[in-house]
């Protein structure tokens, strides 16, 4: 998925194919950023309200599907920033990953479970449950 369609899908400032140009202030509130027109998002521009408000989703998406395809829209957009190398992928899943991190959230998450089970079935001695 692209960022424009990502934006026209689930960006708030989106009616049809024009952007209201707010932005979202420092206490929360809503400001006019720009003049009322076309995405800044279709001449490769940077949005920040599409920075604050849409990219984040993927952090908090259900659906996998969803979190893929914000994490690819995400990319695409650094990419085109000229950003490109700030985006490391996980080397399970190939999602986006935090800076520092090895892997995604969700696969550490399961690495971190599959390590500490092993851990305990070698300390217990491998044979709890199994004779």
């Amino acid at each position: 998925m692209t960022p424009l369609e990502l934006a026209r899908q689930h960006c708030a400032n989106m009616v049809g194919d024009t952007c209201l140009g707010l932005d979202i202030g420092p206490r929360g509130e809503a400001t006019r950023s720009r003049d009322v027109g076309p995405c800044v998002l279709s001449a490769g521009e940077r949005c920040f309200y599409f920075e604050t408000a849409v990219l984040p989703m993927e952090e908090v998406a259900k659906d996998d599907k969803l979190r893929a395809s914000i994490s690819d829209a995400r990319y695409q957009y650094q990419a085109a920033l000229g950003q490109g190398a700030v985006v490391r992928r996980c080397p399970d899943c190939g999602r986006a990953r935090p800076r520092g991190a090895s892997r995604c959230k969700l696969c550490a998450k399961q690495r971190r479970r599959s390590v500490e089970r092993e851990r305990k079935r070698k300390t217990r001695g491998g044979t709890v449950g199994h004779e």
